[in-house]
């Protein structure tokens, strides 16, 4: 099978019965799979030139039936990190999103290698990114505001963040890229196998 098993069911739909409130709002659904060694070659090109909001799959599924991406400035939902409780977009009531538009190559290495948004841990290889409509780009806060405020000792990432005043409306989502990552599996007799069963060993008491 080729490594991109890519573009399968493409502009799918969340089915009702997985999610209740889906005869109401119905999101467009891009679901995809790929290997995570080729992550970035498949992924960026679909994620540059657009804004974004990234969630896990039971965080789209309370999306969807609260019809809204919530700032979650009063701590309700549980907090992805430990360092979430000094976020600078929580703190404000701001969602939190990512904006990739006018991102320099430069400046979008330094930010995966800050945070690997890409497929955070959080996501379990299934993250969900949340496209948002062009017609909320007016009303987007750019990160350089929490630069000028010199808010250094909170949480936001340079570069690649942007964010919401207020709770995020289900009709200002234009469609949701949804894609399952395959680990590369180590095979019991390769070399980094061998290596680590000899480690384990040297550890034993």
């Amino acid at each position: 099978m080729n490594l991109l098993e890519s573009r399968n069911s493409l502009l799918g739909e969340i089915s009702a019965d997985e999610i209740p409130y889906m005869k109401q709002e119905k999101l467009p659904i891009e679901n995809l799979s790929c290997h995570q060694s080729l992550l970035e070659h498949f992924l960026l090109p679909i994620l540059r030139g657009n804004v974004f909001h990234l969630t896990n799959r039971s965080g789209l599924m309370g999306i969807t039936k609260d019809a809204l991406i919530r700032s979650n400035k009063n701590g309700e939902s549980p907090f992805t990190y430990p360092q979430s409780a000094r976020s600078y977009a929580r703190a404000r009531g701001y969602v939190s999103l990512f904006d990739l538009r006018t991102t320099t190559d430069v400046q979008l290495e330094r930010a995966l290698s800050n945070y690997y948004f890409l497929n955070p841990s959080f996501t379990s290889n299934n993250p969900n990114f949340l496209i948002i409509s062009e017609a909320l780009y007016p009303a987007l806060i750019p990160w350089t505001k929490a630069r000028d405020e010199d808010a250094w000792k909170e949480m936001f990432i340079p570069y690649v963040e942007a964010f919401h005043q207020g709770d995020i409306p289900i009709s200002s989502i234009s469609r949701v890229v949804s894609v399952k990552i395959k680990q590369v599996k180590k095979r019991k007799n390769s070399l980094s196998g061998l290596m680590d069963k000899a480690f384990q060993e040297l550890c034993k008491p």
